[in-house]
């Protein structure tokens, strides 16, 4: 909404979205838009409950809150994904948003590498409890090297994930 929401989209929006009267989902696969109407399915990470809907058209980003929505399965539990289905739903043109949906992916690398340091803690916990033979399999060398590769692959990520983000606040490109 910052990135593309036209004045009027940002007046009515913002200030909602910031008080917590408000939610917004995006869905990023296109929809058919017709006549500044939208038609067709797609899907967005807690579409169902977002008082405004950003949809992908092929002809640039809509705003909406219409659709038909329905709870989709998905393999995420910790986000709710919805099936939003538009038969001639009213939508406003807004600008582009590639630069917002750049930093929505810094945002969910960085989410990313919080959930490998996470699982790596509990990996070296888990190790340091379970015994095989009479001792802890954390003093197996083995087990050492699997839990040392996945901390240096966990460095590695963060830091790609932090020159993403200052890429992301200088301007650059972050997929760089």
């Amino acid at each position: 909404l910052l990135e593309g929401g036209t004045e009027a989209q940002k007046a009515r929006w913002l200030p909602a979205v910031a008080e917590g009267r408000a939610t917004l989902a995006v869905a990023t696969r296109p929809v058919e838009l017709r006549a500044g109407r939208l038609h067709g399915e797609t899907w967005a990470v807690d579409g169902g409950a977002a008082d405004l809907l950003i949809v992908a058209t092929g002809d640039g980003w809509y705003a909406t809150e219409g659709g038909q929505r329905s709870r989709a399965k998905s393999m995420d539990q910790t986000r709710r994904r919805a099936t939003l289905r538009f038969e001639g739903d009213a939508a406003e043109p807004m600008g582009p948003l590639g630069r917002c949906l750049d930093l929505a992916r810094v945002g969910l690398a960085a989410e990313c590498v919080g959930v490998a340091e996470a699982a790596l803690e509990m990996a070296v916990e888990y190790a340091k409890v379970r015994e095989q033979f009479g001792r802890p399999i954390g003093s197996f060398q083995a087990v050492k090297h699997i839990c040392a590769d996945m901390l240096v692959k966990l460095e590695s990520a963060r830091s790609a994930v932090w020159w993403a983000g200052w890429a992301a606040e200088a301007g650059e490109d972050p997929l760089e």
